[in-house]
């Protein structure tokens, strides 16, 4: 079985002709904070820990990559895909927009220009209080925030 018969076949019981895609590799802070802890994430952020940023690059290149594959295999299947990540809290903010730009930014527009290269759309899923964030990722090319 090729690997697009194994994407079509796992969406066959939906009745759509239409592909979604979960991303669960964002340059990110959460899943990242799973290992190391949130406060040390948020430290590793603001002093350039190598340690951090090669984790994030590794998980990033794994799952960009991922999702190139399947966008080649499903062949134009795809509508939307779906990422999230957490850069708030109930009040404000995590980061700055300086780390934001420095550490998140580039990968993300790389993201979704890979995406949007394969003609479909990108979604990002954020939590917590980020009212500061979605014109910066509409700049970004994202669609859906």
């Amino acid at each position: 079985m090729t690997s697009r018969e194994r994407v079509l076949g796992a969406y066959e019981w939906t009745g759509y002709d239409r592909i979604p895609v979960n991303h669960e590799g964002t340059p990110e802070i959460n899943s990242i904070a799973r290992a190391r802890g949130t406060d040390q994430v948020l430290i590793d952020l603001v002093t350039d820990d190598p340690v951090y940023l090669e984790i994030m690059e590794a998980r990033f290149k794994f799952y960009y990559d991922l999702h190139e594959r399947v966008l080649q295999e499903a062949e134009g299947l795809v509508d939307i895909t779906h990422m999230a990540d957490v850069p708030g809290t109930q009040k404000a903010q995590v980061i700055s927009f300086e780390t934001f730009d420095k550490h998140f930014a580039p990968k993300l527009k790389r993201y979704f220009d890979m995406v949007h290269r394969y003609g479909a759309r990108s979604m990002m899923h954020m939590c917590g209080c980020v009212r500061a964030f979605p014109l910066r990722l509409i700049d970004l090319s994202v669609v859906y925030c």
